[in-house]
């Protein structure tokens, strides 16, 4: 039985570790397909092996209403002008915001030290996260929920809001740029009535199988797919740490063949 995973960060975004150290972690298990999905960033993908079949992908970061609603594009055309643009501006914008953050922390004095941001060399995209683990550094706080509930949630002390794409105009943009397109943990999002609205304007997919998802909830949104005729999706949302996901890969096997013809 071989397996795949459509939903992998890297330090490119959140994740700890570079494409190719990714690589060498999947290549002990035995997967077939891949995808690198970084916030906002089109990853460059690893050297390809024999046995892995890597995917192009992306988490785009969109708004609806006052929740955070992410689309996981597929196969996106690197060149493509809008979305390049529109990736540069994001990416901008967040390393501008991180920067206000850790002015605002300089100021409250809770570095020890000038901060060392080299753990940030390859992130493109930079966000609470990133300062968060950068408070822990620094003795700021002890945990990463500590960072959030104390200095970095809404309210808070370092909370630099974030500009978002509105969800439409982020999915057209993806589509555009050739994707296919899922609505990632949509259980997490909490979000069911927009899954038609989505599926009405060309989502092609719902992130069904999710290690949060019991089988009470993965048949749920199995079966929503089925009725706004979208296929399923599935995948870790590995970001760092012992890996243990293992998704067949015949149970997405229509949206692999979708992605194959793309």
């Amino acid at each position: 039985m071989t397996f795949v995973d459509l939903h992998l960060h890297t330090r490119f975004s959140d994740g700890q570790l570079t494409p190719e150290e990714l690589d060498s972690l999947l290549s002990r298990y035995d997967m077939a397909v891949v995808a690198i999905t970084d916030h906002d960033y089109l990853t460059p993908l690893p050297e390809a092996r024999d046995s892995i079949r890597w995917i192009r992908g992306i988490e785009l970061s969109t708004t609806y209403g006052r929740s955070e609603v992410h689309l996981l594009g597929y196969h996106p055309d690197p060149d493509a002008t809008r979305l390049s643009s529109v990736l540069e501006e994001i990416s901008r914008q967040r390393q501008e915001r991180f920067d206000r953050m850790v002015a605002k922390g300089a100021a409250l004095n809770l570095f020890k030290e000038e901060p060392d941001l080299s753990f940030l060399e390859n992130t493109r995209a930079p966000g609470r996260y990133h300062m968060a683990r950068l408070l822990k550094q620094h003795g700021a706080v002890s945990t990463m929920r500590e960072a959030f509930a104390r200095y970095l949630g809404e309210g808070k002390p370092l909370y630099e809001p974030v500009r978002l794409l509105d969800v439409y105009e982020g999915l057209a943009l993806l589509k555009e740029s050739g994707a296919l397109v899922s609505l990632a943990h949509p259980q997490r999002t909490k979000k069911d009535e927009l899954i038609r609205k989505l599926a009405d304007r060309g989502l092609d997919a719902l992130e069904t199988f999710y290690p949060f998802h019991d089988p009470q909830i993965t048949k749920y949104y199995l079966n929503l797919a089925q009725k706004y005729h979208m296929l399923a999706t599935g995948g870790s949302d590995y970001h760092y740490g012992t890996y243990e996901f293992q998704l067949p890969e015949t149970f997405v096997a229509p949206f692999l063949a979708a992605l194959h013809s793309c």
